[in-house]
């Protein structure tokens, strides 16, 4: 709410401030998105190890050394892209909601 605050107290939508507020939100919210996705070197990989039981859970570990090549393949193909710009979207409306950008 402060960042809202303080580039409302800048002008325009269309002033520096502004932007690089809304980008910088972007770049968090995508970030954020990005570790929680269940590959296993991500945090979302641990969250899943943490409720699976634990056969499961260790089988879930195995795919650690793979998991970086994992994440670059569902870039590559546009599956995370996919995925994420739909769950991105409102959330980062919310966030303009409620800071005032």
């Amino acid at each position: 709410m402060l960042v809202g605050f303080l580039v409302r107290m800048q002008g325009s939508p269309d002033s520096f401030w502004f932007d690089l507020a809304q980008r910088g939100m972007l770049v968090n919210v995508g970030l954020m998105l990005i570790n929680l996705v269940p590959v296993p070197p991500l945090d979302g990989g641990r969250i899943v190890v943490s409720l699976l039981p634990l056969r499961q859970a260790l089988a879930w570990s195995r795919l650690e050394p793979y998991g970086f090549f994992i994440l670059i393949g569902l870039l590559y193909f546009g599956i995370l892209d996919y995925v994420l710009r739909y769950v991105a979207q409102p959330i980062l409306s919310f966030l303009m909601f409620f800071t005032g950008l």
